[in-house]
């Protein structure tokens, strides 16, 4: 996952004097050793994870995730409201591919998707529209 930083989830969790084995019991994780690798920087969360963290220790995802306005690409948006690809696919009435071909920048965003993805999102259509155009411009080789 881009931008996360796991130095601010081990912050945040010490901050409010909650273990990594009672913050994940109490996000309903499988192990605390998980909340360990991701304030490591051994392994970054799935979003839907990090949303159900994010949510006991009150925080909004922006919070943990950390992209400049300006580099954000359309992956990066559904990222920042803790959505997974499935679930934005199925907000959005497309399917799951498509999705994925669009925050890569394979496809071409129309008009009516872009308003759509900015309805679901809570991001201004113009947002959405500079998102995908960033991650179709972006530098051969560089993820998205």
């Amino acid at each position: 996952m881009r931008g996360f930083r796991g130095e601010r989830l081990r912050e945040l969790r010490e901050a409010r004097g909650i273990s990594q084995q009672d913050l994940a019991r109490m996000a309903d994780l499988s192990a605390g050793l998980v909340v360990g690798r991701w304030e490591n920087g051994e392994r970054t969360p799935q979003i839907d994870l990090l949303a159900r963290v994010a949510e006991v220790l009150g925080e909004p995802i922006e919070h943990f995730v950390e992209i400049s306005p300006d580099d954000r690409f359309l992956g990066d948006l559904r990222i920042l409201r803790g959505l997974t690809q499935p679930a934005l696919a199925a907000r959005l009435g497309i399917n799951t591919a498509t999705l994925a071909e669009l925050e890569r920048g394979q496809r071409r965003l129309r008009p009516e998707i872009a308003q759509r993805l900015a309805d679901v999102l809570a991001f201004p259509v113009e947002t959405v529209v500079a998102a995908h155009e960033a991650v179709r411009s972006r530098p051969p080789g560089t993820p998205p």
